[in-house]
């Protein structure tokens, strides 16, 4: 008999969770093949899968308010990671409570959510990163004008 993580589906489900959280990187890899020119230097390593979780999707970040709610006003992390597990455990199974505890602001009388956690989910339209700069960066790139120091 099997049972529900046994599934060869959710099992294939599990392991992308990473990347399903960062569709920009297909994205990405697909823009490149399109422009691919014949010439120029080749890929010598293939592309990793993805190893951390953006929880800052808005799918993510709608049920991590969700489960905020649910725990309470007082904002433990330990609840809202419980709680978030119960919702959707596959999702949700690696979340920490020090992850969690790090986008609380507990310096007033009431928690909440820290300022840079709120901007940031402001700024990000849809599924993108939250900057432009496409992956990782050259050492000799000035961030001001991009050009070759």
């Amino acid at each position: 008999m099997l049972r529900d993580d046994d599934e060869p589906s959710t099992k294939k489900f599990q392991q992308n969770i990473a990347e399903l959280t960062r569709p920009s990187r297909t994205y990405k890899d697909k823009e490149q093949e399109a422009h691919c020119k014949p010439q120029g230097r080749k890929q010598k390593n293939k592309t990793q899968a993805a190893k951390y979780k953006n929880w800052h999707t808005p799918f993510c970040w709608s049920q991590i308010l969700t489960a905020t709610k649910r725990a309470g006003w007082e904002m433990s992390a330990k609840r809202i990671a419980k709680e978030l597990k119960r919702m959707d455990s596959t999702i949700f199974e690696t979340i920490s409570p020090n992850t969690i505890d790090s986008w609380i602001d507990r310096s007033g009388d009431k928690p909440r959510w820290k300022d840079s956690v709120l901007q940031r989910m402001d700024s990000l339209t849809g599924n993108s990163p939250g900057h432009n700069k496409g992956g990782r960066q050259g050492i000799l790139v000035c961030q001001q004008n991009r050009y070759l120091c």
